[in-house]
């Protein structure tokens, strides 16, 4: 009798079905070339959108070197509704609906999946999305041309083309890949990505701006009008600390939903849908009720107080109307103390070069006493006096009424070629202080005494004219 054995007792059971024919070190290398070729297009349209939201929610970043020539660069790439609300950052913007940039990036976003899911059905429709970009791209390109505009945007002429390579590139591999040959997903899927924009900062600012603080971006685009100072005092802390935080969480909540996709039935899941849920309560808990709010006062700091203690190097600050709603500063500031502006909150609303400069002076009163500050003012309720000089030896040689709401020339006083100034100050609202040459003599009313040398004068402090019966 004939007896069927094993060869290999010890061997595992066959399995029944369809022979599969071992991965080949071929077949990886498609996985690779197709999962990095189909991230390209997406990369570029993301990356490229992802840019002008950070400009439009940040203005603080108008003043970087080459930020309008390589906006403009991009724009045909950038679509303003998606990134900036409809609002044009560049004026090329204006003639461009922004219609290809969202087809482009909705196309994009359909290889990068298709070339990662394991369902073929998405694999046979690849072609559709391929051919949608290259038709945009085709397009796009052409409008260029016909605008005379490829050499102002040849960047984005040549993303154009690697994205049209790319996708091709992508399809033709996708298709010829087996699915089993793909790689799962693990949990260090995107964290590199999460980590740069966490440490970058402007990205995580910008989201947390969009979300949680649109005010802080309205009135940090108001400061970039200002000249001198305060451009960046809406990124201020803790404010702006509180909003990039909510940004973060915002950026890990993303993170934690991508890691759910495919959706499978196991107990990682289970734990990444928990985080996933905590993680949204929390940042809309943060969001609203620590970023928000302190966003809001920020605001209102920025739009009604005072810079003072924010202008680190100045020669002399005074505020208009101390109890008023929305503080008036006045700011002499600059090297040779000639810088003459004038902020509406931290806005500033005015600027100009004085003829001469403030400090440091050599005056003295005309009862030939030094006054010992390098700057030689009194404040006389809304009008300034202060004494200039353009002579290289300091001296003073006249004085400048100013008023404090706006910064503007109440009257000028000078002793031309009579000599050197003498000034003292009387009556001045906020007492005498004689080291500053604030000092009142008997029956003398609130004026500016004057001397060139010899002759005496009183000046009404708020005309700089002569007061009758005085001098």
């Amino acid at each position: 009798m004939s007896q069927i054995a094993y060869a290999d007792p010890a061997a595992p059971t066959p399995d029944i079905g369809v022979p599969q024919a071992p991965r080949t070190e071929t077949d990886q290398v498609r996985v690779r070339r197709a999962m990095a070729t189909s991230i390209v297009p997406a990369a570029i349209c993301l990356g490229v959108n992802f840019i002008f939201f950070i400009m439009y929610w940040i203005p603080e970043t108008s003043h970087f070197p080459g930020r309008s020539g390589l906006l403009t660069e991009l724009s045909p790439l950038a679509s303003k509704y998606l990134a900036s609300g409809g609002t044009e950052i560049v004026g090329l913007q204006r003639e461009q609906l922004g219609l290809s940039a969202i087809l482009l990036l909705i196309s994009s976003l359909l290889i990068a999946w298709a070339a990662r899911t394991r369902y073929w059905l998405a694999r046979v429709w690849l072609p559709a999305p391929v051919l949608l970009g290259w038709i945009v791209c085709i397009v796009n390109i052409s409008i260029l041309a016909h605008r005379n505009q490829v050499n102002s945007c040849l960047l984005s002429v040549v993303l154009l083309i690697i994205w049209a390579v790319a996708a091709g590139a992508a399809g033709w591999w996708t298709m010829a890949i087996d699915v089993d040959s793909l790689p799962p997903k693990t949990y260090r899927s995107g964290l590199v990505v999460l980590a740069a924009y966490a440490v970058l900062g402007a990205p995580a600012t910008a989201v947390g701006r969009w979300l949680f603080a649109p005010e802080l971006r309205e009135v940090a685009n108001v400061l970039q009008s200002n000249q001198v100072a305060m451009r960046t005092a809406a990124l201020g802390l803790p404010a702006n600390a509180w909003v990039y935080v909510s940004g973060v969480l915002a950026g890990l909540t993303i993170w934690l939903a991508y890691q759910l996709l495919p959706a499978r039935r196991d107990f990682r899941s289970v734990l990444i849908g928990a985080a996933l849920v905590g993680s949204l309560i929390l940042t809309l808990a943060f969001g609203w009720l620590v970023a928000a709010p302190s966003a809001l006062a920020q605001t209102k700091r920025i739009t009604t107080e005072s810079p003072l203690g924010r202008i680190a190097f100045s020669c002399g600050i005074w505020i208009a109307d101390p109890a008023a709603a929305v503080k008036h500063t006045l700011v002499i500031d600059g090297l040779t103390c000639r810088r003459l502006t004038v902020y509406q909150g931290y806005r500033q609303v005015r600027t100009e070069t004085l003829t001469g400069s403030v400090s440091p002076l050599a005056v003295q009163t005309p009862e030939g006493m030094s006054i010992d500050s390098g700057l030689v003012s009194a404040r006389y309720e809304a009008i300034l006096v202060v004494a200039m000089s353009d002579r290289l030896d300091g001296h003073a040689d006249r004085l400048l009424g100013l008023q404090l709401l706006d910064g503007s020339k109440a009257w000028e006083w000078g002793c031309g070629s009579l000599g050197d100034l003498t000034v003292r100050f009387a009556g001045v609202p906020g007492g005498d202080h004689q080291g500053l040459g604030q000092t009142t003599m008997a029956n003398e009313v609130p004026s500016v005494v004057v001397g060139c040398p010899a002759r005496l004068r009183y000046l009404d402090p708020a005309t700089g004219t002569g007061i009758v019966g005085k001098g």
